[in-house]
């Protein structure tokens, strides 16, 4: 081989290199900015004005209220525009929450920051029974982004489990 050509071989190689590097760097950059919200579904009670998130504790008397909070760990702001459950079976099929008073949809979550929507556990074990089902046909919550991109999180079973006690005792 020639002196230009080990040249030139070294210089393509130098390049190959920087240009993997700088693709790695713009996708993390990339994975970093994207728009995402980390879904999740607790119950708890609202103790005066500010929600005061309780831990599972097996009482299902504590827990008057579900809440839905979705949760932005990027830079890049998600706008939402609704919210709700999905059912298990038939897909397609989902019952929509409308907003806390305070909120105007659509809403901006920016990143860092967390959006948390609550409703009455009685209100929503009153839909589920006006609609034939149960506790355990909840599937997952989801917030939908004015682009039209959900999110979804799954109903722990936790939480499955104390709401399905709660509408076994109580005619909803």
């Amino acid at each position: 081989m020639s002196e230009a050509s080990n040249i030139f071989w070294a210089a393509f190689g130098g390049g190959a290199a920087a240009g993997a590097l700088i693709g790695i760097i713009e996708l993390f950059r990339w994975l970093a900015s994207r728009p995402l919200l980390k879904v999740k579904v607790e119950l708890g009670k609202i103790v005066g004005e500010f929600p005061n998130m309780l831990s599972y504790t097996g009482l299902t008397e504590q827990a008057s209220q579900i809440f839905l909070i979705a949760s932005n760990p990027h830079l890049a702001p998600v706008t939402v525009s609704c919210f709700g459950f999905d059912y298990k079976q038939p897909k397609g099929e989902r019952m929509t929450i409308l907003p806390q008073i305070g909120y105007r949809f659509p809403y901006e979550v920016a990143g860092g920051k967390e959006l948390m929507q609550w409703t009455d556990v009685e209100g929503i074990l009153s839909n589920l029974r006006q609609n034939g089902r149960r506790p355990s046909d909840l599937k997952c919550a989801w917030f939908k982004a004015s682009s039209g991109k959900e999110f979804h999180g799954k109903v722990s079973p936790k939480v499955i489990i104390a709401l399905e006690n709660v509408f076994q005792t109580a005619n909803y």
